[in-house]
């Protein structure tokens, strides 16, 4: 499970959406002005925030949390879950 502190907002709506990334696909350095929740559901990603050293490496089931307003990317290496 993710939990993730919102500060001292208020949340009036939630957009839940899916988005698809190819291999090798990278979402370079980017942004959002509102927090982002974000789930792996097939495939592995590397993922790094500017608060982190170091890419996180990211496998089906995993999940993962944008502050709003700090810099983060992410990189795309396999598509399909191993079975």
């Amino acid at each position: 499970m993710l939990s993730a502190m919102l500060d001292s907002r208020t949340v009036t709506r939630i957009d839940v959406r899916e988005i698809i990334f190819q291999p090798g696909q990278q979402t370079g350095r980017h942004l959002h002005p509102c927090p982002v929740v974000g789930y792996i559901a097939e495939g592995t990603a590397f993922f790094q925030r500017e608060d982190e050293a170091e890419p996180r490496t990211l496998t089906f089931g995993s999940a993962f949390y944008e502050p709003p307003m700090q810099l983060s990317c992410a990189s795309i290496t396999r598509l399909r879950r191993s079975r």
